[in-house]
């Protein structure tokens, strides 16, 4: 977001890019246009930068830095005014992907039964009566990941997929970053995987079939389960279980004996289709989102030398 740039001067602050004092552009550099042009130079700008306890970006070592800038002021005036509307426009875009989020996060405490009821707050007409509790283990099945040899491991995509935790997934899906030639336990594709291993609880849907390290557990359970589980990561009931170790982390009975409670099939089923619905809004809008900012960038690139 785009801070306060008055007509005299703009905000400089390295390392970050945001400042500490006014630094005014000549009377022929266009404001807006010189704060765009610092955000493109923030990388040679910041080897400026001194040294010291409180990293500072004197003026006199503003004095040898030297940029390239259209002659043209009306020039100036178009880019600045382009990459501010830009700028206007992603804020929007943030804005409204997090009322997206939030909307998810209330239906999933809306539509789910949480430890302390029996029904959820909010339902489908023409479905009544108490959700049965169940331990995780009789509704689903469970396999701990084992992680192969290291010597096996490989950058082949001919050889299996690896998932040792949360930083092969992406996208609540598997983003395959390593390999193996060995199979010790496999998530199977449409299957859930959650962590076991800081951060615990997070969750994807497997994209793919893949060998599983010790960092993660494959979940054998449909979609229903997988947005039931999202709640246990909202209500930090994961923290609360790995709180008391060194290194934080779920054993496979603490997942096994994990108390759920479920309904019939077609009102999971309902729930589901809506929890499907909202989250592709999520993702969708992450696109947009994601298309801005690379257009940014872009631009960025090519509007200044």
């Amino acid at each position: 977001m785009i801070p306060d740039v008055t007509p005299n001067g703009v905000f400089y602050l390295p390392p970050t890019g945001w400042l500490t004092s006014f630094y005014n552009p000549p009377k022929n550099i266009y404001t807006l246009f010189f704060y765009f042009l610092l955000i493109f130079e923030n990388k040679r700008l910041n080897l400026l930068v001194s040294n010291t306890t409180m990293p500072a970006l004197s003026f006199k070592a503003l004095d040898t830095f030297y940029v390239n800038f259209p002659e043209k002021l009306s020039e100036q005036k178009v880019i600045g005014s382009l990459l501010k509307k830009l700028d206007s426009l992603i804020t929007l875009q943030q804005r409204k992907l997090e009322q997206l989020k939030q909307l998810k996060k209330a239906m999933l405490q809306q539509l789910f039964v949480d430890k302390n009821n029996k029904q959820p707050n909010s339902r489908f007409k023409n479905f009544k009566g108490n959700w049965e509790q169940h331990r995780l283990e009789e509704v689903a099945q469970v396999t701990m990941g084992q992680s192969p040899s290291s010597k096996n491991y490989t950058d082949n995509p001919n050889d299996y997929v690896l998932v040792q935790g949360n930083a092969d997934l992406k996208s609540n899906k598997i983003s395959p970053r390593v390999w193996t030639k060995e199979i010790t336990k496999q998530v199977h594709k449409g299957e859930i995987i959650m962590t076991v291993r800081a951060p615990v609880g997070y969750l994807a849907m497997a994209n793919m079939d893949a060998v599983i390290g010790r960092g993660v557990a494959a979940i054998d359970g449909n979609k229903y389960l997988y947005y039931l589980l999202q709640t246990k990561l909202m209500d930090r009931t994961w923290e609360k279980l790995s709180s008391g170790s060194t290194f934080e982390s779920i054993s496979s009975n603490d997942i096994k004996n994990l108390e759920i409670k479920v309904t019939e099939t077609e009102e999971e089923k309902l729930i589901t289709k809506l929890m499907n619905t909202v989250t592709y809004f999520v993702t969708l809008q992450k696109n947009n989102l994601t298309q801005l900012t690379t257009l940014k960038k872009y631009l960025l690139q090519n509007l200044f030398i």
